[in-house]
């Protein structure tokens, strides 16, 4: 499937959907035309592995983390919007990509102990955008209260140990996904982290799209 074919006309209207430590969680769903297009184009391209130069690494041995970046003249109008909405700029980190996914998968094994563990609390540089392209209104968002588990958090890397224990972190709301659902907050404010709660994505992909403003 060639991406230039692909259609993202999207609707953007966004509503206030929580407040979390004074900070507005908005949702816009139903927001692209042809999602199931989009979606499956995501989840089925070649991708790449994420921060592959980084170790230590449990990245493609315990779980999958891989990501898309690539130059999508259609999505300009959508950064031009969410620029606007959020009062900051489409982050790019030098690539001159537009389209940024996320593909990730946990096998079913002793180590993806997600009944005792949060995967990868973490901030992001500004207002974080997420579309959410998985028919599933169960593994969405988390959002936790700061931690002094950071400290030793930062001592590893995000492949090294990703899974930091449930005792450490206290979870103040999880906005829960939907199929074609953006959702914006603020993430350099709130750490936040994919809400992993079954193995639903142990030999499938948890796809969405992010886009970072800052």
């Amino acid at each position: 499937m060639n991406i230039d074919e692909i259609s993202f006309d999207y609707n953007f209207n966004p509503k206030k959907f929580a407040v979390v430590k004074e900070s507005i969680v908005y949702v816009a769903d139903n927001f692209y035309n042809d999602p199931y297009t989009i979606a499956k184009f995501i989840n089925d391209s070649p991708k790449l592995v994420h921060k592959r130069e980084q170790q230590p690494s449990l990245n493609m041995v315990h779980f999958k983390d891989e990501r898309h970046c690539l130059h999508v003249e259609q999505l300009y109008p959508l950064i031009k919007d969410l620029e606007g909405f959020t009062n900051s700029k489409f982050k790019d980190f030098g690539s001159g990509g537009t389209l940024f996914s996320n593909c990730q998968m946990w096998y079913d094994n002793d180590y993806n102990n997600f009944e005792e563990n949060y995967w990868w609390p973490h901030l992001d540089f500004g207002w974080t955008a997420i579309i959410y392209l998985n028919d599933d209104e169960n593994c969405g968002t988390n959002l936790y209260e700061v931690s002094d588990d950071v400290l030793e958090q930062n001592k590893t890397t995000e492949h090294g140990q990703p899974w930091r224990s449930k005792k450490l972190w206290q979870k103040l709301y999880t906005i829960p996904s939907k199929f074609n659902r953006l959702i914006l907050f603020r993430a350099k404010d709130l750490y936040h982290g994919a809400d992993i709660n079954s193995k639903k994505y142990s030999g499938n992909y948890r796809i969405n799209q992010v886009m970072f403003f800052e």
